[in-house]
């Protein structure tokens, strides 16, 4: 079992590197970094305004080349993963802009990545990837009741009166020798 069966196209453009890279399977068949640091040194430390502009300049060739380096066609991708937070705005609006074009080219999903998240999540992949790394994976499900799991009481407690409040409509202000509605 799967997420996807076909290849994923990730894009990662939050600060001052463009990457593309191709993943099956939990496998990475392709990574390309376009690297911007000679670009910032001259000003010692990373120039928002410049990073994005080199965004736009690095991103297609970044995409074509790890399509390439995995040997497969955007008509084979199955998905496009791109990073959409935290980030400089600037940079992210690029990755997120060619992602959202070509997932709706190829009319395929859109993840959205939180860039921390996906770095600690990496290390996860292979297990999240490969149903037979996962315990009970060759099990038959009907060796588990249709019960949810019990967990330790970790719900929001409930306070009374907890709807919207209804605030009182503002009273309308009169001026001298101005007529009311009616």
């Amino acid at each position: 079992m799967t997420l996807f069966e076909r290849p994923i196209l990730s894009i990662e453009s939050s600060c001052d590197e463009t990457s593309a890279a191709v993943v099956c399977g939990g496998d990475v068949l392709s990574n390309v970094i376009s690297s911007q640091a000679a670009l910032h040194e001259k000003w010692g430390g990373v120039v928002p305004e410049a990073a994005a502009r080199a965004h736009v300049e690095a991103i297609l060739p970044a995409i074509e080349e790890a399509l390439s380096s995995a040997e497969i066609g955007l008509g084979d991708v199955g998905a496009i993963a791109v990073t959409n937070r935290p980030g400089l705005i600037g940079a992210l609006s690029v990755g997120v802009t060619a992602a959202k074009a070509l997932a709706f080219a190829l009319d395929v999903p859109l993840i959205g990545i939180h860039h921390l998240e996906g770095h600690i999540c990496s290390a996860a992949v292979p297990l999240l990837w490969r149903a037979e790394a996962l315990p009970h994976a060759n099990t038959p499900t009907s060796q588990y009741p249709n019960t949810p799991p019990q967990y330790p009481n970790t719900s929001i407690p409930q306070y009374p009166n907890t709807s919207t409040p209804k605030h009182p409509k503002p009273p309308t202000p009169q001026y001298p020798n101005t007529p009311t509605p009616q």
